[in-house]
């Protein structure tokens, strides 16, 4: 039997895992009800959008001491913000390169949500919204605390 793909769950891992391995500092912040309020794509993409945000902070973001990824429930809405206090640069050209952030944007589309990006001052900022789901999702954690922590 195929283990389900990783989903909200397994994002706090990823953050402590991106901390582990370099100089920015990580927090995550997860509010209560986030874990079964997406579908099991919709919680798919949430892990692969907070992935490829932590590689994007690691190779572009200039300086960055910090990253914050929170999410939240709204109503009908799970909202994923990824925040890094580094400048911007341009990406590096590469041998072999994905589809990076267009990719990302067409698989939250196709989930139903919307993906922006801002560069500003203060660092750069990636917002996901996904419509919530009724369902619980497989990889919620059913009666868990809400997380809020520095990793």
């Amino acid at each position: 039997m195929r283990e389900p793909p990783p989903g909200t769950a397994h994002v706090a891992d990823l953050v402590r895992r991106f901390e582990a391995e370099g100089r920015i500092r990580a927090r995550i912040g997860i509010s209560d009800g986030v874990e079964g309020a997406l579908s099991r794509e919709a919680a798919a993409t949430v892990h692969r959008v907070v992935t490829e945000a932590l590689t994007n902070v690691r190779r572009h973001a200039i300086g960055a001491t910090r990253v914050d990824v929170r999410l939240t429930l709204d109503g009908g809405t799970v909202r994923l913000t990824v925040a890094d206090d580094g400048a911007s640069a341009m990406p590096r050209p590469r041998e072999r390169g994905g589809t990076g952030l267009i990719a990302l944007a067409e698989r939250v589309r196709a989930t139903g949500g919307d993906l922006r990006t801002a560069a500003g001052p203060d660092g750069w900022t990636l917002t996901v919204t996904l419509p919530a789901s009724p369902a619980s999702s497989p990889t919620a954690v059913p009666g868990g605390p809400p997380l809020e922590k520095t990793v």
